[in-house]
């Protein structure tokens, strides 16, 4: 991802999905800038594919609803986020452009990404109060960070790692295996 100044002042998030219908590229709202989003690797796709379809498979019939990365998360009025997937728990208009009550985000690190979704993102989403549980996750090997919100509001954080690892989300009825979000995914040996 790249910042550049594309306006004088800060805008809003409604400003900036109006700004949105003339673009052709793929922006996020950072501090009231658009900020270029960069696309996606196969390894980051396939990943977000499995997910959407096993979280997608689990929700269905129930009230909660996944959403693409084409669905914005507000973190605040100069604040736009798109996570590689969410769940909403909400109830948008058809029209809207935004997740009603977003109770899940997953954020699929990069090379380029990583630090962004690590502080910036994982504190922001934190932030909302209709958030449960926030996964950031590794494309190298089977590891992800999981995030779950306490009964007291707090945060709790835990590595998993392995693909016969599961993350429980009983708030939203869901339950993902780890050998089923990373199926069909090579992992590059690292460098010793």
């Amino acid at each position: 991802m790249g910042r550049k100044q594309l306006t004088q002042h800060q805008m809003t998030a409604d400003e900036f999905y109006l700004w949105l219908e003339s673009q052709n590229e793929r922006y996020e709202l950072v501090d009231g800038q658009p900020m270029l989003m960069a696309g996606a690797t196969i390894a980051h796709d396939t990943f977000v594919m499995n997910a959407a379809r096993v979280i997608g498979n689990q929700l269905f019939g129930k009230p909660c609803r996944p959403r693409s990365a084409d669905i914005a998360i507000r973190v605040s009025d100069h604040q736009v986020r798109y996570p590689d997937l969410s769940v909403d728990c909400g109830d948008p208009a058809s029209s809207a452009r935004e997740a009603g009550k977003p109770a899940l985000v997953i954020e699929v690190e990069s090379r380029s990404t990583g630090m962004v979704d690590a502080i910036d993102k994982l504190e922001e989403y934190k932030s909302i109060p209709s958030m449960q549980y926030i996964i950031l996750v590794s494309t190298r090997k089977p590891r992800v960070r999981f995030y779950c919100r306490n009964e007291s509001s707090a945060w709790d954080g835990q590595v998993i790692i392995g693909m016969e690892s599961q993350l429980e989300m009983p708030l939203i009825g869901v339950t993902l295996s780890l050998g089923d979000l990373y199926y069909d995914l090579r992992f590059e040996a690292e460098p010793s």
